[in-house]
Formats: structure tokens, C-alpha cells, sequence
């Protein structure tokens, strides 16, 4: 069992305890995501998971931290899951755009854009997600308005670099 003596208390520090307390002082809240303490809370339970087959507790929380970051993106602020799909490398911008789009758009239901992010859907290509509130991870608006496919957004990064292509006269 992997136990440490905390120099305060004198008494064997647990794994769990330890990784708590390792995973507070590594990955504290981060300004400007949303969702900080759900990936802190995540990376710490795969790390006790690790510590639990017998790794180091620096090392399983090393190793949770890339596994978590390399499934994951930022998009608007929030850590979208990607379940291992390929991304373009500028999936958060593309997803921002769409998202500010969205918004600005009669069908937002007064939402605005840093009240959104996205949430994957189920599908067997693995390209869908869904505009979810923040707040509570419900959908921000009806199929198929608040859905958006890997296509769209690569459209998007098209359309964005046709409009800098075109200069007014």
C-alpha cells in the first residue's frame, strides 16, 4: 500500500488522500474553463484507479492527465470528451464559430454564445454533437438546428477562408 507521512499530522497519508491532495495542488481551477473541477475530478479518479494496480501516485496522475487530455477538447471554455475521434487540430475554433453562429441566429432562444458549448451524440461515424446550455448539459435548441457534424464545421473553415480570399473593391 502506498502511504506517505504527512509532515503535519504525523500519521500515514492514504493513496486516496494523497492523490486528492496532489491532484488539488496540480490542476487547480483554471480561469476561463468552465468545467475545471470535472476534469480535476476525472484525472483523479483514473489516477486512483493506476495507484490501485500499484503505480506511483505522480506518475498515475501523469499518465491520467495525458489519457484525459489527449480525449478531450476545449470548446468555449468547457472540455468536450472526443472518445478518441480524429479532430481537425482547430476543432475548438471551428466549434466556437458555429456555436457564435448559432446565436446570433433568431433560433437561439436568447442564449448567447459563452452560455454554449457542445456534447457528442452517438453516431457510427462518430461526427455529431449537440449545442448543450452550460449551466445544465441540456440541449440549447431542437434537431437539427442544434446539432453539428464534422462536415459543417470543416464548410465553415472553407467558407471563412473564401470570405478572406474576397477583398471589397
Amino acid at each position: 500500500m502506498n502511504t506517505t507521512s504527512t509532515p503535519s499530522e504525523g500519521s500515514p497519508e492514504t493513496p486516496a488522500e494523497l492523490l486528492s491532495r496532489l491532484a488539488w495542488d496540480r490542476f487547480p481551477n483554471c480561469p476561463g474553463l468552465t468545467n475545471a473541477s470535472e476534469r480535476r475530478d476525472e484525472i483523479r479518479r483514473r489516477a486512483a484507479a493506476l495507484i490501485e494496480g500499484g503505480a506511483d501516485a505522480e506518475d498515475a496522475l501523469d499518465e491520467a492527465q495525458t489519457a484525459y487530455d489527449r480525449e478531450h477538447v476545449v470548446v468555449n471554455g468547457w472540455h468536450v470528451p472526443t472518445y478518441g475521434r480524429a479532430l481537425p487540430s482547430d476543432f475548438g475554433v471551428l466549434a466556437l464559430r458555429a456555436i457564435e453562429e448559432h446565436c446570433a441566429g433568431p433560433q437561439a432562444w436568447g442564449l448567447s454564445p459563452d452560455e454554449v458549448t457542445l456534447a457528442p451524440l452517438a453516431s457510427p461515424a462518430h461526427d455529431r454533437w449537440m449545442m448543450v446550455k452550460k449551466r445544465d448539459g441540456l440541449p440549447a435548441d431542437v434537431w437539427p438546428r442544434g446539432h453539428v457534424t464534422l462536415a459543417g464545421l470543416l464548410k465553415l473553415r472553407v467558407r471563412k477562408r473564401e470570405n478572406a480570399l474576397v477583398r471589397p473593391a
